[in-house]
């Protein structure tokens, strides 16, 4: 049964939002309704993720929701990886005010690992 759920984690930096969806050639609308079983009508940010069949929603609180009805088997896992290289990327940038190299490495198991030189 479709249903909109909230994920765990939040989006607090829609502009690093953006530009990582910029950066991967995926379309997103901003400030405007994301529909899917029932309509987003606060989405600061709207985008649909490869193998997924409706559109992901971020409020301007962070808060996701999103709807993975007749989505591919590995939705899930796209949607957990890309909240993982947000949050990678978000801490690449935090680092890179005070540390001197910020690396970032996938790793086989899918985990981000991270070195920060200061």
């Amino acid at each position: 049964m479709s249903q909109i759920r909230v994920y765990k984690a939040k989006i607090m930096k829609i502009d690093t939002l953006k530009s990582m969806l910029k950066d991967r050639d995926i379309d997103f609308t901003e400030n405007k309704p994301v529909k899917s079983y029932r309509t987003v009508p606060d989405a600061a940010v709207g985008f649909k993720l490869p193998g997924w069949h409706f559109p992901i929603a971020v409020k301007a609180n962070g808060e996701i929701l999103y709807d993975h009805w007749q989505s591919e088997a590995s939705a899930m896992d796209n949607l957990g990886e890309f909240i993982q290289d947000y949050n990678a990327q978000v801490i690449s940038d935090e680092a890179s005010t005070f540390a001197t190299n910020v690396y970032q490495e996938r790793l086989a198991d899918g985990n981000v690992l991270m070195t920060i030189q200061v």
